[in-house]
């Protein structure tokens, strides 16, 4: 049986899970299909708004077109992404140009349109941590330290040799309160930093773990 696109989602977090740290969360699909409704609808307000951007109009109608056809089911999370990347000739220039422009606008303290545009770009490249890493940070500075928890830790999940990734979830998890999970996730990003030999970065997770 085909899965759809939300399915195939799922999987891949689940798959990234190893450790079964966030199995709750994963398992809740309801909650789960709520937050990607509520995304899809800033990215088809981003879309908007990178459309003023001449030279990327071409790319935000295309983008659209097929948000349109994954939403009627007609083609999968995999057909989604290699259309995008591929049928639609976004290239890495184009999405650095898209990056940077959410750079700007994060500097400007303009956080609300830098996370739309992050989550654009995660969509784009889930694979990309740093996207992640600045939807996360965008929250931060808005001050919604729960939202911004979800994106540190998907950072943190899609490249886990980068201590910015483990810092920016260690950060968010202190400020939530939850003091055992942060002194859990220290323990695992420090095993992981060990494993690859990331003797400077491990000395950053044992400073943060000694202030919980």
């Amino acid at each position: 049986m085909k899965k759809d696109g939300f399915s195939e989602i799922l999987d891949i977090m689940r798959d990234l899970d190893v450790n079964q740290e966030f199995k709750e969360f994963l398992g809740n699909e309801k909650q789960l299909k709520e937050i990607v409704a509520k995304e899809s609808e800033d990215v088809q307000k981003t879309l908007q708004h990178l459309s003023t951007y001449g030279s990327l109009k071409g790319i935000t109608d295309k983008v659209k077109n097929l948000m349109r056809k994954a939403k009627e089911g007609r083609v999968s999370y995999d057909q989604l992404k290699e259309s995008l990347q591929k049928a639609a000739k976004i290239t890495t220039d184009e999405v650095l140009e898209v990056y940077q422009i959410a750079h700007q606008l994060f500097s400007e303290r303009k956080y609300e349109e830098a996370r739309a545009i992050a989550t654009f770009l995660s969509y784009l490249n889930p694979e990309i941590s740093a996207f992640w890493r600045m939807c996360g940070s965008c929250y931060w500075n808005l001050g919604n330290e729960k939202a911004a928890l979800g994106p540190f830790i998907y950072a943190s999940m899609c490249n886990a040799l980068e201590v910015e990734n483990h810092l920016s979830a260690l950060d968010c998890l202190i400020k939530l309160g939850f003091t055992q999970e942060a002194l859990n996730y220290c323990a695992t990003a420090r095993e992981v930093l060990t494993e690859a030999s990331q003797w400077d970065d491990i000395k950053k997770i044992d400073a943060k773990a000694a202030r919980i």
